[in-house]
């Protein structure tokens, strides 16, 4: 009689099963969770903590419970933390090397959290961190304590003298250059001559042949004459022009006082000019750090969803079965290696919880054909009537175009702080905020807009009780409520962020009122000191200018001489 069932064999498979139990019960989860450590750190360059994991086979999934991910660039921080995280896996696309995740749900998902231990993975990341921290944007409050005149004047370079130099050479150069012509010009002398020919021709007396020489040599001597004029005039013309020119510029040099003086308070004093130093100042050292990081998290997510198309089907080409790689095939669906269909998500912010979904998580978009979209929203929460995140990352093509828009609607923010100074710390205590804004990022280039109107602002005291104090205390207390703007134009490395907003005018119009009469006072005593340190250097400049007096009257002498002599001849 036949042996249906093979003891040993039946024994070797049971021994078999319950090895492999118990490695699943006591090592597979720890693998798991290692594994996500190892590589999660590896990808985000900071340490990524799982408390726990559990792989289940029926139904086939995973759950993480309390993940930490650090921020590589503030390593006593998360960027994001969650609670727990649920997901199902397709185990027939799992033997096909894909991981495809039908529906994920992720609770208790935080940003930006506090630390217990530094998430860092070397020394060498918190010191370029720190490095990073110190940097600034170099922006301060003007000084309002305003410098003396005799200081200002003392290492200041006067356009007034400079141009009273200069025009005083062009007057001498001048002078020199009319001398010279002079004596190329027909002289009194030579004009002398021709009065005594005309004197003996008048004299003479004869016949008829004695007549016509006269004339004869009288058309000659008026030729003579009218040529010798017709250079003085000339030159007589182009004296007046150059004169003329020159009088102009010496009643320039003579406005230059004024402008040396405006000059100098623009460098020197507080200038109402440029309001938005002030939003710059408040806002830009916050605003470049959010947008800083929401790149570097772009641009650290991005290759993720790029990634694996060109390679995978370089290797369909080059790479064979006999060199022991994998070999890929086109398939009639094609799938990416890793694909999370839905992602289920509540949030928790300050402001609230928001709730919302993410669709198309892929490691390479390309394949999938698919954009990811994301659309988080929460009403009437703790600190806001509305809030809402909607967006779409396309990179399935070449030309991709991605698309971000925030919203909120009564935001309640308190204890802003917008200046960091020991002296003169500016911060809200409370406001109500809305915002709006959307960003698109086509082609590497980015353009962004974002606006919040802030409402029932309430700064809290400043300090101090100086000049700048008094400046910041008035500017806010005038301030119940402001806009500000920022437009981001340019490619992610290399962009141009404008800030513009009311409370810079404002700030610009009342701190302007509190310095405005000491401008006033050193603006005069300016306006003093350099008329009695240019008044000489101008006097020189129209004694030099009344010496070319003497060439006017030697041009208007020998025209006159001229004149005369044509009248002379005017009875032939």
């Amino acid at each position: 009689m036949k042996r249906w069932i093979r003891w040993q064999g039946l024994l070797a498979f049971a021994v078999i099963i319950a090895l492999t139990g118990i490695f699943w019960f006591f090592f597979v989860d720890n693998i798991i969770k290692n594994n996500i450590e190892k590589y999660g750190s590896k990808a985000v360059g900071a340490k990524v903590e799982v408390e726990e994991a559990d792989l289940s086979l029926i139904p086939f999934g995973l759950k993480l419970n309390n993940v930490q991910i650090a921020n590589p660039n503030a390593p006593m921080r998360n960027v994001v933390e969650f609670e727990r995280t649920a997901m199902s896996i397709e185990f027939g696309k799992l033997l096909m090397r894909k991981v495809i995740i039908d529906e994920m749900s992720l609770e208790g998902l935080r940003f930006n959290t506090e630390r217990q231990n530094s998430g860092a993975l070397s020394k060498k990341q918190k010191k370029t961190v720190a490095a990073e921290k110190d940097k600034k944007s170099g922006l301060s409050l003007p000084s309002f304590e305003l410098p003396q005149a005799e200081d200002i004047l003392a290492k200041a370079d006067l356009k007034t003298l400079e141009a009273a130099k200069e025009l005083k050479n062009d007057i001498q150069n001048a002078k020199s250059n009319w001398q010279k012509r002079l004596k190329s010009l027909p002289d009194k002398e030579k004009l002398q001559s021709y009065k005594e020919r005309i004197e003996k021709l008048q004299s003479s007396s004869g016949g008829i042949a004695d007549i016509l020489g006269k004339a004869k040599e009288a058309a000659s001597l008026k030729n003579d004459i009218q040529s010798d004029l017709a250079q003085i005039r000339q030159a007589a013309n182009d004296f007046k022009e150059q004169k003329n020119e020159l009088q102009n510029k010496i009643n320039t040099v003579t406005s230059l006082p004024a402008k040396d003086v405006n000059r100098l308070m623009d460098k020197y004093a507080f200038s109402p000019a440029g309001a938005e130093n002030y939003t710059r100042l408040l806002f830009g050292d916050k605003a470049a750090d959010y947008l800083g990081t929401v790149i570097y998290w772009y641009e650290k997510i991005i290759p993720y969803l790029e990634g694996g198309n060109k390679q995978q089907n370089e290797k369909e080409v080059t790479k064979t079965r006999a060199e022991g790689e994998m070999v890929y095939f086109r398939e009639k669906e094609p799938l990416p290696r890793f694909l999370i269909k839905t992602v289920k998500a509540d949030v928790s912010l300050g402001t609230g919880d928001l709730s919302g979904t993410i669709k198309n998580i892929t490691s390479s978009q390309p394949i999938l054909g698919k954009a990811l979209t994301f659309d988080f929203s929460g009403k009437k929460l703790d600190k806001a009537d509305l809030v809402s995140f909607t967006g779409s990352i396309d990179h399935s093509s070449v030309n991709y175009t991605d698309i971000f828009k925030v919203n909120t609607k009564n935001y309640r923010v308190n204890k802003i702080i917008l200046l960091e100074s020991s002296k003169l710390p500016v911060k809200i205590e409370k406001a109500a905020a809305d915002i709006g804004g959307n960003a698109e990022v086509t082609g590497g280039k980015l353009s962004m807009n974002i606006a919040a109107m802030l409402n029932d602002v309430n700064f809290s005291k400043i300090p101090g009780r100086d000049i700048a104090a008094d400046a910041l205390k008035t500017a806010l207390s005038e301030i119940s409520d402001f806009r500000i703007q920022a437009d981001v134009n340019g490619t992610l490395d290399n962009y141009n962020m404008k800030l513009s907003s009311t409370i810079g005018q404002n700030l610009k119009n009342a701190m302007n009122k509190v310095v405005s009469s000491q401008a006033a006072k050193l603006k005069d005593e300016l306006r003093k000191r350099i008329t009695a340190k240019v008044e000489t250097n101008i006097e020189n400049l129209k004694e030099e200018y009344a010496g070319l007096d003497a060439i006017q009257k030697e041009l208007n002498s020998r025209l006159k001489i001229g004149s005369d002599l044509t009248g002379m001849l005017s009875v032939f």
